[in-house]
């Protein structure tokens, strides 16, 4: 063939295609010299470098089926028929032409594909350069690494993996959801619990435990992971560093790791019971704990795991109940580990001993209830689901509301507009716009009608049409009625006249009091009395509308305490009783409520304490009080604070800059910022000289000093020593968790080559 005979030249092009294919080799191929593809009449073929056609103008394609025109040992790839075949440099048909795809692997070797006769599915094989066939035509997928070939075979329509040679030997088992390669003597076979084994290209394991993860660290290491821990392996999958650290490092020569937090668990005697490694550690029950490490989290015992796998959050919800979120995803775990309610849910709560769940897409989108066995009770998969009440939930499915029982049996079908829950038996629907009240068997308590119903308590109600309001019993009798608006209170209803009247209802229909504008609150205080204010005076009057304390009396009442009502009048305080009746006189600048007897009274600008008596107990000398609890009281002169017992004796001197109650009902005093213990005898336990005290229930106190934490009994002798960065008690186990932070520690890789290297 001449130069003029040839219409149009297709010059080679080395493309490195990196879609994912089952059938792609991972092994080095050597290259030849690229070639001259020209196209005569839409058909192909090649000349060499000089010019000489060494294969006719005879083929649909020429090359790979990846598109990469170069021989390879000798032979290349064509195209004839829609199907592919193997061509020699010579021009000699070596494989012929009736397979779908072809590609290059390994040095001498090609992998080829042909649907199956009956299924349609494409199955893969191996031939060498000279046309033989050494893998036959048996797997979904081959992959040549070296002499090893990770193969793909079908099995009840999903892919398992496993590994032969290129005699068609078994090396692995087809058992395994993936194998892939990670060099060229390094494979990583996942298994059917999520972990992943490192073997080699003999299908031989190479690290002696299954990992979670691995990642690539630079040229001569791999990270792998390990319930939360980091490690690393080298390229023949040697364990250079064991996976016990939180974070590893490399840069240059050097690799740093940071251990993971060692936490120590210790009796009050510091006997040391046991050393847990985690970030965090939280006890949620006894011998039960929120363990964490790297943001991942496990329920743990001491000395195993109880859950199989970590997740993105363990939240205790209640007894043996924990919230976990896995990937975005929702669910719920026992103490035990079991998944009662699997994290697939993308909503998820718990009340009243059900758990409400939902998906938000697929064949069981909506909401689903479950029991706290784990047993899914709707038949339905609802819209919306509110909580249960009095033994139903509200439910809704076709944008129309029923209700379903503990069942999962749907007792009032899904035919309304609206409902609300079950209240007292009653639940106020809407049916075609309209609304009624129903019972528990779905019979009509009210029809439905264009009114409003607001249900008030179980045997009154308010019926709201276009003129009325009226206030009925479910007994069908009329109680009250107004033209104007009726706001429903807890125990009694408002009025509004106008704008700026306003009367108050009781529910047996009777006005005990009307008032124009100025009142300001109003406070059921004692059975059917209420306090009420308006204009800078107040009042007590009953359901009935008795007046027991007129308007004009007193400036201000507040509501009672041990039997006495405290009062302002003209400026001044005192107390009355509920009667009106004055019983300490209004001369105090200020006083607050009695609290055991004594009430706070302030005197010339300085507070003290008298008695139901009027007897002035303690003396005006404080600038600040509070009120007495178990005989003792807080005061204040000027920056200082001390206590005071119910005669008025200092039991702490006016000295802390600060003093506060504790839990465990102990004070804590602050002083130049540092704290101390006082008993409630006013005694001095601890001097303040600790950064933080914290006061056990069994007579022990953890403290803080110079950033460290430790233990003292309540004459300040050292029981656990200042050893640690934090320190937690679990009350239930009477244990301490005590914790000692990982430290960076440096390595030459040399220290790293053929030593297994851990924390301890």
């Amino acid at each position: 063939m001449t130069a003029g005979t040839r219409k149009k030249f297709v010059f080679g092009i080395l493309l490195f295609q990196f879609a994912l294919t089952p059938f792609r080799s991972t092994a080095q191929i050597e290259y030849g010299p690229f070639l001259n593809v020209y196209e005569e009449n839409g058909l192909k073929g090649v000349i060499n470098q000089d010019g000489k056609e060494i294969i006719p103008a005879q083929y649909e394609e020429l090359g790979w089926s990846e598109g990469i025109p170069v021989f390879h040992d000798g032979v290349i790839g064509f195209k004839a028929g829609g199907k592919w075949g193997i061509i020699s440099s010579a021009n000699s048909i070596t494989i012929t032409a009736k397979y779908k795809r072809i590609y290059r692997a390994g040095s001498n070797l090609i992998v080829a594909s042909k649907e199956g006769l009956l299924s349609g599915e494409e199955f893969y094989g191996i031939f060498n350069s000279r046309g033989k066939l050494i893998v036959p035509f048996s797997y979904a997928g081959l992959s040549v690494i070296g002499t090893t070939v990770i193969a793909r075979k079908y099995d009840h329509n999903k892919h398992v993996y496993g590994l032969i040679d290129l005699n068609n030997t078994q090396l692995l088992p087809f058992a395994y959801p993936n194998i892939y390669s990670l060099t060229e003597k390094l494979l990583v076979v996942t298994r059917d619990n999520g972990k992943l084994s490192l073997v080699n290209t003999n299908g031989k394991e190479v690290l002696r435990f299954q990992i979670d993860s691995i990642a690539h660290a630079d040229e001569d290491y791999f990270f792998v992971f390990y319930d939360g821990k980091a490690g690393l392996v080298d390229k023949t999958g040697r364990n250079a560093l064991k996976p016990e650290f939180r974070k590893i490092e490399i840069a240059n020569n050097s690799v740093s790791a940071l251990p993971v937090n060692a936490w120590h668990l210790l009796s009050p005697d510091n006997t040391t019971r046991l050393v847990m490694y985690f970030d965090t550690i939280e006890e949620s029950s006894q011998n039960v704990f929120i363990t964490g490490i790297n943001n991942m989290y496990r329920l743990t015992s001491p000395g195993e795991f109880i859950t199989k796998k970590a997740y993105n959050t363990i939240l205790h919800l209640s007894g043996s109940f924990y919230h976990v979120t896995l990937n975005g995803r929702t669910g719920i775990i026992t103490k035990t580990g079991e998944e009662l309610i699997e994290p697939v849910y993308d909503s998820l709560y718990m009340d009243a001993g059900f758990i409400y769940v939902r998906r938000s897409k697929g064949r069981d989108s909506g909401w689903s209830v479950f029991d706290t066995l784990g047993i899914r009770k709707n038949l339905y998969f609802y819209k919306a689901v509110k909580p249960i009440s009095e033994g139903l939930f509200a439910v809704k499915r076709n944008n129309r509301w029923g209700f379903m029982n503990r069942s999962g049996n749907e007792v009032i079908h899904c035919v309304f507009d609206s409902v609300t829950p079950f209240d007292n038996g009653k639940s106020i629907v809407v049916f075609h716009n309209e609304q009624g009240v129903i019972d528990k068997m779905g019979d009509w308590l009210i029809l439905p009608e264009k009114k409003e119903i607001t249900i008030i308590n179980d045997t009154l109600y308010l019926e709201k049409t276009k003129k009325l309001t009226l206030l009925k019993g479910f007994d069908h009798n009329l109680i009250y009625f107004t033209e104007k608006e009726l706001i429903v209170k807890d125990t009694y209803l408002e009025e509004k006249i106008d704008s700026v009247n306003t009367w108050f209802v009781s529910f047996q229909g009777i006005i005990f009091s009307r008032f124009s504008t100025g009142f300001t609150e109003h406070i059921n205080f004692h059975d059917s009395l209420y306090i009420i204010k308006k204009g800078g005076s107040a009042s007590v009057v009953s359901f009935s509308g008795r007046t027991y304390i007129p308007f004009g009396i007193y400036d201000d009442i507040d509501p009672p305490v041990e039997g006495l009502l405290r009062i302002k009048y003209q400026g001044f305080y005192g107390f009355s009783d509920l009667s009106g009746k004055l019983r300490v006189a209004n001369r105090y600048e200020a006083a607050k409520s009695f609290s055991e007897g004594l009430a706070a009274v302030k005197i010339r600008g300085k507070w003290g304490f008298i008695d139901k008596r009027e007897i002035l107990v303690v003396q005006p000398l404080y600038d600040e009080t509070g009120t007495f609890t178990n005989g003792a009281c807080l005061v204040r002169q000027g920056t200082k604070w001390g206590i005071i017992n119910a005669r008025g004796k200092l039991i702490q001197q006016v000295k802390s800059d600060q003093i506060k109650e504790s839990i465990s009902g102990l004070w804590i005093s602050e002083k130049d910022g540092f704290y101390g213990l006082i008993d409630r005898n006013g005694k001095t336990l601890l001097f303040p000289k600790y950064e933080r005290v914290q006061p056990l229930k069994n007579d022990l106190v953890i403290v803080k000093r110079r950033g460290l934490y430790g233990v003292v009994n309540m004459e300040g002798v050292i029981r656990i020593p200042f050893l640690y960065k934090q320190l937690l008690y679990s009350e239930e186990s009477d244990t301490f968790m005590a914790l000692i932070p990982g430290k960076w520690r440096t390595y030459n890789k040399e220290q790293l080559s053929g030593a297994e290297v851990g924390v301890n």
